[in-house]
């Protein structure tokens, strides 16, 4: 066994990278800050910037052409009701163009 791995207690056996564990709490609270400022954003491709293009891409979604991954959808849901719809487009599209908020 490696000296990098540890064995988590609450993983019955399971082994997790020993560097992580003294920081899981401060992991925990950073991924759920990026996650709570990507929900809703209308940063649909992730690149930093609400474009006419995110909104592109939740409107295919809406429509059933792209498929989009969890943190997509996500950001793609501007009015957080868990659907992609052509509404949500339409929010998106609006914050680009400097509109209130998606």
């Amino acid at each position: 066994m490696r000296h990098w791995l540890t064995t988590h207690h609450r993983w019955s056996g399971k082994f997790c990278p020993a560097y992580i564990l003294p920081h899981w709490t401060a992991f925990k609270a950073l991924v759920s800050s990026y996650l709570d400022r990507l929900n809703g954003s209308g940063d649909v491709d992730g690149d930093g910037k609400v474009t006419a293009a995110d909104a592109r891409t939740a409107l295919r979604a809406a429509v059933g052409i792209d498929d989009l991954n969890d943190l997509q959808k996500a950001a793609a849901d501007a009015d957080g009701d868990g659907k992609i719809t052509a509404a949500d487009a339409r929010a998106i599209l609006h914050k680009s163009v400097g509109g209130e908020s998606a």
